[in-house]
């Protein structure tokens, strides 16, 4: 235990340095993005991958409105097939 009158001193003086929060970690897309040159930096790529996530979420409403909003219509039965009575399922059963 130390006493009033002692003092700790270290044998090096080392300066505190914070870690810089200026690092930017690039994610996987936006270095593939600027590998790929369709981006010259970090903020370009970011872009480019907000206009692509963009088209993709208009693709996948018109899809869906397209796909299960239209209506459904039955299949055509050539007129040349014969088709015995009763062999197909009635509306009324």
């Amino acid at each position: 235990m130390l006493q009033e009158n002692q003092q700790v001193r270290f044998e090096e003086e080392q300066p505190f340095t914070r870690p810089s929060l200026n690092k930017e970690k690039k994610s996987f897309l936006v270095s593939l993005v600027i590998k790929l040159h369709l981006a010259k930096d970090n903020s370009g790529a970011q872009k480019v991958l907000l206009v692509v996530a963009i088209i993709a979420i208009v693709a996948a409403v018109w899809l869906f409105f397209s796909t299960f909003l239209s209506p459904v219509t039955p299949p055509k039965i050539p007129s040349n097939i014969h088709i015995p009575p009763g062999a197909l399922p009635s509306a009324n059963q």
